[in-house]
């Protein structure tokens, strides 16, 4: 499928074949795979795998690069290269999300068992420490830093490794 501009969360059953989504800017491949996908011409192109995992590249070639479940791609369409993911947090993201349950109905169950088991181990990370809240919430291409908005709505959220531990972003509005 190619998409052009919006949102949308995808499915794809892991005995379905594969997928691919195409906007200007990457291609992803997925199979047995739930995700989500945002793309605004000459603003953000944000990719975020709940379960299962997908490879995403460059329009102009290069490596594919793997996102895996809980983590979410965040770029400018003129980037000309994918930036590491980072991982979000999936529990907030499928409580708060209008693309899940509220207008567009229930996963497959099997998908939301799934959903479910990233959930999980995000939580098991989180209570042994493996994991610590980054403290920034993504919405849209702005960042969101304690109460107050960022100035600048072209921001890109960027996340880094400590030496100590990974962070993650609790990221809403999708």
């Amino acid at each position: 499928m190619e998409i052009k501009q919006g949102s949308f969360l995808l499915q794809v059953p892991k005995d379905a074949g594969g997928a691919t989504i195409r906007t200007a800017t990457v291609t992803a491949a997925i199979t047995g795979t739930t995700t989500m996908m945002e793309y605004n011409p000459g603003q953000w192109i944000k990719f975020i795998t709940l379960e299962g995992k997908a490879k995403l590249r460059m329009n102009n070639g290069g490596d594919f690069v793997e996102i895996l479940p809980g983590q979410m791609i965040f770029m400018k369409p003129g980037d000309n290269k994918i930036p590491q993911p980072i991982m979000i947090n999936v529990k907030k993201l499928v409580r708060t999300s209008n693309l899940m349950g509220k207008d567009f109905g229930d996963l497959r169950p099997e998908a939301d068992v799934l959903v479910k088991e990233t959930i999980e181990t995000q939580n098991e990370s989180r209570n042994q420490g493996e994991v610590t809240p980054a403290g920034v919430i993504v919405g849209g291409p702005t960042i969101r830093k304690d109460s107050g908005r960022d100035p600048n709505p072209s921001s890109v959220p960027t996340q880094t490794q400590t030496e100590t531990s990974l962070r993650i972003v609790d990221y809403v509005n999708y």
